[in-house]
C-alpha cells in the first residue's frame, strides 16, 4: 500500500470517527428535547381571601443519555378553561438522563391579579375540581429555556392538559410516555 492511500485511509478513519462522534451528540441532543412528560402532583398548599397557592410537579422521562438543565420557566396556567396564573421565574432543576426526573413549580396566584375572576369564581372551580375532576381540566402552557450538554436551548415549548382526575391518579413510571412516540 502507498503512502498517499495509508494517509487517505488515516483521515477517512478520523473523519467516520468524528462524523460518528458528531452523530451521536447530535441524535441524544434531539432526544432530550422530546421528553415525556405529565402532571404528577397537584396540591393545593393554602385558600384565602387573598391568594391560592398551590405546588406543581412534573414528571419527566429524559430518554436521552444527556442530563438537562432547566434554566428558567415561563408558563401561564389554566384550570377548567380560566387562566389562573404566569409562572416567570428562574430555576435550576436538572433532569437526569436515562431517567425520570420531578420538575416542582410552586405557583401562588393573587386573587387581585386576575382581575374579573371573583373569590366565588374560584370556589366553583374547586367544587368542581372535586366534584367533576374527569371534567376539570388543568393546562400548562408556556416556554423553558435551559441546555443539553452545553448547547442552549431556549424557548422550548411545553404544553401540558391533564383533567384533575389524572394528575391525582396514581400512576406508574411506565405510563409516562404512553402519549408520546
Amino acid at each position: 500500500m502507498s503512502k498517499t492511500a495509508t494517509k487517505i485511509l488515516i483521515v477517512g478513519a478520523v473523519l467516520a470517527f468524528l462524523g460518528g462522534i458528531g452523530y451521536y451528540v447530535y441524535s441524544n441532543v434531539v432526544m432530550a428535547m422530546k421528553f415525556c412528560y405529565r402532571i404528577s402532583a397537584f396540591k393545593i398548599t393554602s385558600i384565602s381571601n387573598e391568594r391560592i397557592s398551590f405546588n406543581l410537579a412534573v414528571k419527566i422521562k429524559n430518554r436521552s443519555d444527556f442530563r438537562v438543565k432547566v434554566e428558567s420557566l415561563n408558563l401561564k396556567i389554566y384550570m377548567d378553561g380560566v387562566y389562573v396564573a404566569t409562572i416567570n421565574q428562574s430555576v435550576l432543576q436538572e433532569i437526569e438522563k436515562l431517567a425520570i426526573s420531578e420538575l416542582k413549580i410552586p405557583v401562588s396566584v393573587e386573587l387581585k391579579n386576575i382581575g374579573a375572576l371573583k373569590f366565588e369564581q374560584i370556589r366553583q372551580l374547586a367544587v368542581k375540581a372535586f366534584s367533576q375532576p374527569d371534567k376539570f381540566i388543568v393546562l400548562t402552557e408556556g416556554v423553558l429555556t435551559g441546555s443539553v450538554q452545553g448547547v442552549k436551548v431556549k424557548d422550548f415549548p411545553i404544553s401540558i392538559g391533564m383533567s384533575f382526575s389524572e394528575i391525582t391518579a396514581p400512576s406508574t413510571d411506565d405510563d409516562i410516555c404512553k402519549n408520546f412516540k
